[in-house]
């Protein structure tokens, strides 16, 4: 796949509740000619629903299809013209980081990285003031399953020489406006005037 701009596949990869949806919205929101999103578990949830998961954030049944659905999202976004694209959590395992370290996407596209982390605390309050029912319990059984399958996603990618980089959003210096300037201006070939902005 070759483009006209440089494109970076940005991977924000994190458990349940730790921010990821609120950050991939808000960029989104604030520079839509830039940020394009991929949400691959938000997309297998619309087809299935909650419950076919069993409380797994990455259950070995859906492996294949979240890959296909993760390339062709991909694929949608530089089309479109993103220079960012966004991807929700993934990879959500250790073939899955190994994949794509190969560079799917083309050798113009750059794939990087970053952690979203919230206390295992901020996240069940996040979770408990934003479900009820069904919905919580599958929630709070997702946060406990995909904390391992981010764990040993994150240790493969570090293994194969990625450098963490990292952002808590259960900070109480956690500013949402900043952390959308902060990305646009590391990973985007951004004009100065966007990147010098306050808050980049």
């Amino acid at each position: 796949m070759t483009t006209n701009a440089p494109v970076t596949v940005l991977h924000l990869m994190g458990p349940t509740c730790a921010g990821k949806s609120t950050i991939l919205k808000a960029c989104v929101e604030q520079r839509p000619d830039v940020f394009g999103v991929v949400e691959v578990g938000k997309m297998l949830r619309a087809k299935y629903g909650e419950a076919y998961f069993k409380g797994q954030a990455a259950p070995e049944h859906t492996q294949d299809e979240a890959w296909q659905l993760y390339l062709g999202g991909v694929r949608d976004q530089i089309n479109q013209g993103k220079r960012i694209v966004l991807v929700d959590g993934q990879p959500r395992d250790v073939r899955q980081a190994r994949a794509v370290l190969q560079r799917p996407h083309g050798q113009d596209v750059r794939c990087d990285f970053l952690l979203i982390h919230a206390s295992e605390e901020v996240r069940e309050r996040r979770a408990r003031e934003t479900r009820t029912g069904d919905s919580l319990e599958l929630a709070l059984q997702r946060m406990r399953n995909d904390y391992r399958n981010c764990y040993v996603a994150w240790v493969e990618l570090t293994r194969r020489g990625v450098v963490p980089t990292m952002i808590d959003t259960g900070e109480e210096s956690f500013n949402l406006d900043a952390t959308v300037h902060r990305i646009a201006y590391v990973w985007s070939a951004e004009p100065s005037s966007w990147a010098q902005r306050p808050g980049g």
